[in-house]
């Protein structure tokens, strides 16, 4: 698990990352420039104007003048500084002009002000690089919130489905009591209430909610462990709760060192061994090829066996990873090419998965602990891409 520690220069580090600040609890820097438009302007007249404006902030008498006086000013201002008033065929039919080019003026209206405009320079360059700080440390935060992100996006490919089924029974028994049996009884389309129903069970409504409630059956025990599974991966205590992803908000104001507490190797670990229990498998001792649980299709939540459904053969690691459907990748394949890239640190780790399963599965736990299944289960410890420790 990453570790915050803290260098000379007072920044932070973290696996080499170095990060300006703890926490951005204050917010997104919002540096406001004195000069803030200045770079758009594109003609002298404009920029005798602007000079006039900056002439009313900031050199205006202390006495009270009139709208007449006021223009004069401004025009004597300007005057003093080089400009002079052409007549136009155009509006303004006055218009400003100077010898020097606009970039130049630029420069010359900045030097004009800037002793009167000492402080708020002082405070844009402190915001400006207040925020160059704040862009880094939330790119490089964004990397862990991703990490945390994954988890909670992997347990809500659970979630909605779990409300989406709860729904649509209580839609179908309402219907029902209404006596709407004709449209009860027609074809479904795989949208709205129906959109997570296979296409198999879409030939009623009494056959999708047969298949919701079966579904209800095998996996709300799943989502009961992937909740337990907060504490076994050390999920910051702001975070826990029904997030979809983290939002900004969370990200800015997260202690750094709970921020990258998350342990995201034992969750990748805990998934490649999760993965083992979906699918069908005809061996007799598939249960013994994983530790976080029994298999889907053949057993119950407390290992007893049954006959299998056509929930049961359900797998999350065929669905898309983004739920929204921004991206083809399903659970499955991210999770092979982290592992086949070298990314999962830990493609089996009976420790862990001990500690893990203990908090998330007990009855799985004391079974494993009484045929000694964390004892026979290999190690195998991966490092760019190889092996770099493996006990049989």
């Amino acid at each position: 698990m990453p570790s915050v520690s803290q260098n000379e220069d007072g920044k932070l580090e973290v696996d080499g990352v170095v990060f300006h600040r703890d926490t951005w609890d204050d917010g997104r820097p919002n540096p406001v420039n004195p000069f803030y438009g200045l770079d758009d302007i594109k003609n002298k007249h404009d920029m005798g104007s602007k000079f006039g404006k900056f002439a009313m902030d900031y050199r205006y008498p202390k006495k009270e003048m009139s709208y007449d006086e006021e223009i004069l000013f401004q025009k004597e201002f300007c005057e003093g500084l080089g400009f002079v008033q052409k007549d136009s065929n155009q509006w303004p039919y006055t218009k400003w002009s100077h010898k020097l080019k606009v970039d130049d003026l630029k420069d010359l209206l900045r030097q004009t002000f800037e002793n009167d405009l000492k402080e708020e320079i002082e405070v844009y360059k402190r915001t400006s690089q207040e925020l160059k700080e704040y862009n880094e440390d939330m790119q490089n935060r964004q990397v862990f919130a991703n990490q945390i992100n994954d988890f909670l996006n992997f347990r809500n490919a659970f979630k909605i489905r779990r409300t989406s089924f709860k729904e649509l029974i209580e839609s179908i028994e309402l219907s029902i009591g209404k006596g709407h049996y004709r449209r009860l009884a027609s074809h479904k389309s795989p949208h709205g209430d129906y959109r997570y129903i296979p296409k198999e069970a879409l030939v009623n409504s009494f056959e999708a909610m047969a298949y919701a409630k079966e579904w209800l059956n095998i996996f709300e025990p799943v989502i009961t462990e992937l909740n337990r599974l907060e504490d076994a991966l050390k999920m910051p205590y702001d975070l826990k709760g029904d997030y979809v992803n983290i939002p900004t908000d969370k990200i800015e104001s997260m202690w750094l060192s709970d921020l990258v507490s998350f342990r995201y190797q034992d969750f990748l670990t805990f998934l490649m061994d999760f993965k083992k229990r979906f699918g069908k498998d005809e061996r007799w001792n598939r249960d013994e090829t994983f530790l976080s649980g029994w298999a889907f299709p053949n057993h119950d939540d407390g290992g007893n066996y049954r006959n299998s459904s056509e929930a049961a053969e359900w797998d999350v690691f065929n669905t898309q990873k983004d739920e929204y459907g921004r991206g083809a990748l399903t659970w499955g394949v991210w999770l092979s090419e982290l592992a086949l890239n070298g990314q999962i640190e830990a493609i089996s780790d009976p420790n862990r998965m001990q500690d893990i399963v203990n908090l998330t599965n007990l009855n799985r736990h004391r079974h494993n602990e009484k045929y000694k299944l964390y004892e026979k289960f290999p190690t195998v410890l991966v490092s760019r891409m190889e092996p770099k420790k493996e006990v049989e």
